[in-house]
């Protein structure tokens, strides 16, 4: 079984915790990865699918490009590439989602995503996002 959806919204890292001059830990990026991985988790739970096994997930983020990239009309301009070949790193774009997917209880723990296949691509201001697609690797996957 497979499940797929779209989150919109401009895509936010999980980096790594700092410490504070007062010696507490926090995550820079506070409130607004909160919020990304509150959408995150709400769209996995629409979907009512639990998968107990291994699964493969495939994830694509459409990141903005900065205005001088756009066209008058607001489209990508030709020369622009596909690919969002800059910051912010992929690898702290998964956390986030990862994150999000074990805490809405579509996948018991982010350890049993044994496939993964992602990338970044370049999208206008509008079309922010991340698509998803989960599918279980065994018998063990279940759908409520």
């Amino acid at each position: 079984m497979k499940v797929a959806f779209w989150v919109d919204g401009k895509p936010i890292v999980q980096g790594n915790h700092r410490i504070s001059p007062a010696g507490y830990v926090y995550e820079p990026n506070g409130a607004r990865l909160d919020a990304w991985r509150y959408a995150i988790l709400l769209k996995a739970r629409e979907t009512g699918a639990v998968y107990y096994g291994p699964v493969a997930v495939s994830l694509s983020f459409g990141l903005p490009v900065p205005k001088r990239a756009l066209t008058p009309t607001g489209e990508l301009r030709e020369d622009v590439s596909e690919h969002h070949a800059k910051k912010p790193d992929l690898d702290k774009l998964v956390r986030a989602v990862f994150d999000a997917l074990a805490k809405s209880g579509i996948i018991e723990d982010d350890s049993k995503i044994c496939r993964l296949i992602t990338h970044k691509v370049n999208v206008t201001p509008d079309n922010c996002g991340v698509g998803v697609v989960i599918e279980g690797l065994d018998r063990w996957e279940l759908k409520q």
